[in-house]
């Protein structure tokens, strides 16, 4: 029975360590003056503020950001666009289409450090993914950050691939 508990505890102690030291290897990648999120490698380069990687457990990783000032928007009218439910409704058509097959379960409207947030959770069924979206609105600026999950992902990867978010 106690050697049972002891290969339990030294068991979950390396698991702790290895998850612990695996996120401090991840690494940061600035999307610009403003923002920042780590990828757990080195992330391509995709041009136009896209940043991409697949990590070793299948998850994909996506970072990009759309300056809404280059259509016209200023970030007083994004803003206060960004909480309608047009714009909401709008922005779930304009996403499905441009990933057909994406089906979207939840969208919330949240704060992450006083600006309007996504929280999106979907799955795309035909390749078995479940697909994970958060997009924050500051000032003219959309930052999206996009996590696709395999059945065979581990979510605490995906979790703190978005709890990496920050300021530089």
């Amino acid at each position: 029975m106690k050697k049972n508990i002891l290969t339990t505890a030294v068991v979950f102690v390396s698991f702790s360590y290895t998850s612990i030291f695996a996120q401090d290897t991840w690494v940061k990648q600035k999307l610009d003056e403003k923002i920042y999120v780590k990828f757990p490698k080195a992330p391509e380069a995709l041009g136009n503020n896209v940043y991409k990687v697949q990590g070793i457990d299948s998850i994909a990783y996506t970072a990009n950001t759309v300056d809404f000032a280059a259509f016209g928007l200023d970030s007083a009218t994004l803003a206060s666009m960004s909480v309608s439910d047009e714009f909401v409704n709008q922005f779930k058509t304009g996403f499905v289409a441009q990933m057909p097959g994406v089906e979207i379960k939840k969208l919330d409207i949240n704060k992450w450090n006083e600006n309007t947030c996504y929280d999106i959770e979907g799955e795309l069924a035909s390749k078995q993914l479940n697909i994970f979206i958060k997009c924050i609105f500051i000032g003219s600026k959309m930052y999206t950050f996009f996590s696709a999950v395999p059945p065979t992902g581990i979510l605490k990867n995906k979790d703190s691939f978005f709890s990496s978010i920050n300021f530089n």
